[in-house]
């Protein structure tokens, strides 16, 4: 169509996306679980944060979210253990060997002076700084004196009194030699035990008391205590590279302070410190702290799982995803379940009811979609647990039983059993947890607890699927299979009607639902659906349950009073008003639909043929013909095949097995030659086999009975009563009459 000029061309393009079933209604709801999720998951993973400063006091309990280092005590407790760690020092022996040299070199100098204040001219070795140049020797006065001056300007002899200066001179070279020796010896003794330079007035002072222990008097002990503590130095040296290296290793051995998840930072009314602080902001709990990161990565994994999902339906379901009430569904209980698993979190991971949203999504939707959403739902478990591994395991173990044990469900309270075998399951699944490596092991009565939410949480899933079926049932229009067998209870309203006050049709409805119930069998379609269909497909001959020949038990037939037409519209007013029954006893829109199609279009024959006798003018076709529409599925065109096979049968006289099967076939190719089958994907080679299964039970039901002569009925009327006779008082009489219906049923 070509838009006319000024016309917009979105108005009809959005009136389309619209339309029920579209594509983009498919994404919109996709999309909505996105968003779903994506609240979900970042109201769970980001927690609360506060304002908070130092000195304030705690408005509440504040636990942690989950388990952080405590960098503030960590960091105090390595700084402790650092500064516990002393200076490494090396003792050097190249120090007391310089320091004996020293002292060499002092008393070599004292022996050049002392020879220069002889006159001896130096002794051949080279003056000390200082001394007077070589020239006209002075008097020995002067050179004594020039001695006592380079004397006093050597380091070593700092602090000595002149008296001690010219002891030195006056020595002989033998007490000379003592007193270097002496002080050597004191040295090197003192230093031997190591001098850090902070201890060195300590060693001055052993200096002292060594001097006094080697038994020198008077000058020659003050000379050596003197030159002691000017030429002691420390010969312990201080080794950076190894006290860092040390330090470093003590860092290293502090464990790290952990604040596990639950536990509590900062109780109310306690005043908040700065280490408070530090785990707040370590845990991202400070008001100042942005969230963008945490609302992030929850749409990232929202959308990861929405995607995920999605891709499978397309791939591996595409009739569900084909049907928005189904994704709508879906989308539903995936969301719930995990909804009702960050709600159950706080008093156990375990109660997530994952194994609930797989079981209903098998009953509903499809057991392989079950299977695969059960292990996104046990992901975004673990989510929504604070990432903890285990409620995903188990809750997934639970589940893959749930979803293979609903696969053959039969009945409601099976549902029961299934949760029973599920918490089993759950909790095998937390004890092999216990034994593993760092798990709490079960002599901990925190194991057993566990154990039992695990067990728990089968039933609650149980009950929880029993309960809220029904509901899925009713306002997403779906049938399950329990629920096909619940419409099968012939305790039904409608079927307790139908029995009472229409039997010929409730007979009729049962023979036609085992014939339906075969044949779809036959080529794999939905049984138990066909089964309800045929039992429900004729409840509209309640209204006038008289006007139908296999209700008129008198032998008057109302309709050769009144005309074909006013006739049709009799017979076919019970499709009409078998609706009305069905929707008021809220019956599922599947098997209104096998009320409303089990005719078709089909041709009233009877009463056309008579109108066509009777009338002056020729009459249309078209105005004997049922409503419709004709069957859209197999089953249900298998319910119309066997409704009017069933009634073409039961007319026969004389039934056998060949006028059975060219009945049978001849109405099967009618219906086709008709374009009943055109909505219904029945291949020929389907219809084939329907005929043939169909021959094989209605030459079952429509057997010929064996005609006894009438001697031989009387004879066995008198055994029988004889026999009743004489087994009376044994309380035989119930026995003879349930052998008489036996030998009539038999006949």
């Amino acid at each position: 169509m070509v838009a006319r000029p000024g016309q917009s061309r979105l108005g009809p393009w959005l009136k389309a996306q619209v339309n029920r079933d579209s594509p983009m209604r498919r994404v919109a709801w996709g999309f909505a679980f996105f968003l779903g999720l994506m609240v979900l998951f970042s109201l769970t993973l980001t927690p609360e944060h506060y304002d908070l400063k130092v000195g304030q006091v705690a408005p509440k309990d504040i636990k942690a979210t989950r388990s952080v280092v405590d960098r503030y005590e960590t960091q105090r407790l390595q700084k402790q253990a650092e500064q516990e760690v002393n200076d490494v020092y090396e003792q050097d022996p190249e120090v007391a060997e310089a320091v004996a040299a020293e002292v060499g070199g002092l008393f070599a100098a004292i022996r050049q002076f002392r020879e220069e204040a002889d006159g001896g001219g130096g002794g051949g070795g080279q003056p000390p700084a200082g001394s007077a140049p070589a020239g006209e020797a002075p008097d020995a006065s002067a050179r004594r004196k020039q001695a006592l001056e380079q004397l006093q300007g050597l380091p070593a002899l700092a602090g000595v009194q002149d008296a001690e200066l010219e002891l030195l001179l006056d020595l002989s070279e033998e007490d000379l030699s003592r007193l270097e020796q002496a002080a050597r010896d004191i040295l090197l003794r003192v230093m031997q035990a190591g001098i850090k330079a902070e201890a060195l007035p300590t060693f001055r002072r052993q200096v002292e008391i060594e001097a006094q222990a080697a038994g020198l008097q008077g000058a020659e002990r003050n000379l050596v205590q003197a030159v002691g503590k000017n030429l002691l130095r420390p010969n312990m040296l201080f080794n950076r590279e190894e006290t860092l290296k040390r330090r470093r290793r003590a860092v290293e051995a502090v464990e790290p302070v952990r604040i596990l998840e639950g536990e509590t930072i900062v109780e109310e009314g306690q005043r908040v410190t700065e280490r408070h602080l530090a785990i707040l902001r370590d845990l991202g709990l400070e008001r100042s702290q942005s969230d963008v990161r945490g609302v992030a990565g929850s749409c990232l994994l929202s959308a990861l799982l929405v995607g995920l999902g999605a891709a499978y339906l397309v791939q591996f379901a595409p009739e569900v995803a084909a049907r928005e009430s189904l994704i709508l569904l879906t989308g539903l209980i995936v969301l719930l379940t995990l909804v009702l698993g960050a709600v159950l979190y706080p008093i156990s991971g375990y109660l997530a009811p994952v194994a609930a949203g797989s079981m209903l999504l098998a009953i509903l939707v499809n057991p392989r979609v079950a299977l695969f959403l059960a292990a996104l739902m046990a992901l975004g478990v673990g989510v929504v647990s604070g990432w903890d591994l285990r409620f995903p395991l188990v809750a997934m173990c639970g589940a893959t039983v749930g979803v293979f044990r609903v696969a053959r469900v039969g009945q409601r309270s099976d549902l029961v059993r299934d949760g029973l075998l599920v918490g089993a399951v759950n909790a095998l699944a937390v004890v092999m947890l216990t034994l593993l490596p760092g798990a709490a092991p079960l002599s901990q009565p925190s194991a057993w607890k566990d154990v039992v939410w695990g067990a728990s949480s089968g039933v609650f899933s149980a009950v929880l699927t029993i309960g809220s079926l029904p509901f899925f049932e009713r306002y997403f229009g779906l049938i399950t299979p329990l629920k096909l067998l619940e419409l099968c209870n012939p305790n039904q309203p409608l079927l307790k009607r139908l029995l009472v006050e229409a039997p010929g049709t409730y007979h009729h409805c049962v023979v036609v639902a085992n014939l339906a119930e075969s044949g779809t069998e036959a080529i794999g379609g939905n049984s138990l659906l066909a089964r309800a269909g045929a039992y429900y497909h004729d409840v509209g001959k309640l209204r006038r349950p008289y006007f139908f020949i296999e209700n008129q038990f008198a032998g008057d037939n109302p309709h050769d009073k009144i005309s074909p037409s006013l006739s049709l519209l009799i017979l076919t007013s019970h499709v009409r008003d078998g609706l009305e029954l069905g929707r008021n006893a809220r019956l599922p829109a599947a098997v209104l639909d096998f009320i409303q199609e089990h005719h078709g279009t089909t041709l009233v024959s009877y009463f056309y043929s008579r109108a066509a006798e009777e009338g002056q003018e020729p009459v249309p076709e078209d105005a004997f013909r049922y409503e419709g529409p004709r069957p859209s599925s197999r089953e249900s065109a298998l319910v119309m095949l066997a409704d009017s096979c069933e009634a073409a049968v039961r007319s026969l006289g004389k039934p056998n097995p060949g006028r059975i099967e060219a009945v049978v076939r001849r109405i099967i190719q009618d219906r086709l030659t008709d374009h009943q089958l055109d909505r219904c994907d029945l291949t020929l080679r389907d219809l084939d086999t329907i005929a043939d299964v169909f021959a094989r039970v209605l030459t079952g039901v429509f057997h010929p009975r064996i005609e006894y002569p009438d001697s031989v009925l009387k004879e066995m009327q008198k055994r029988e009563a004889r026999r009743a006779v004489e087994e009376r008082p044994r309380g035989g009489g119930a026995r003879a009459g349930e052998q008489g219906e036996g030998q009539e049923g038999e006949g």
